[in-house]
């Protein structure tokens, strides 16, 4: 368990820019274009959201609870697999828009640069 309460700040304040993130995206998207491809953009969000804090998960277990590299492999071997699977379903069986998958899928990308942007640099003594 992560005991460092300025990791623990950092980290929560991480999760709370992609939940805020998943969820502005698909507002804006349904607004925005429409529909279909806000439907595209949940699925697409869902499964990047679950990837990235079951990844988180299995990171906090490799670092802090010494599970081996092995679970950790084939966790994420997992991950993909069942990720692919649900895109797939999503896309063939129910003719979920592509483009409205790859806006969802962005979400990480996009949570992940509002909270680098939201952190204070640090200044070290030479610099000050």
């Amino acid at each position: 368990m992560m005991t460092d309460p300025l990791e623990r700040a950092k980290l929560k304040r991480l999760n709370l820019v992609m939940v805020i993130s998943l969820i502005s995206i698909n507002i804006v998207t349904y607004f925005a274009l429409g529909l279909d491809l806000a439907l595209g953009s949940l699925v697409g969000c869902v499964v990047v959201g679950l990837n990235f804090f079951l990844s988180q998960r299995v990171a906090a277990k490799i670092l802090y609870d010494d599970a081996g590299t092995s679970f950790a492999l084939i966790i994420y071997v997992f991950k993909l697999g069942a990720s692919v699977v649900i895109l797939f379903v999503a896309v063939q069986k129910f003719g979920i828009k592509l483009e409205g998958i790859l806006i969802g899928l962005s979400t990480v990308v996009i949570g992940v640069l509002i909270n680098s942007m939201m952190t204070k640099p640090k200044v070290t003594t030479e610099e000050q």
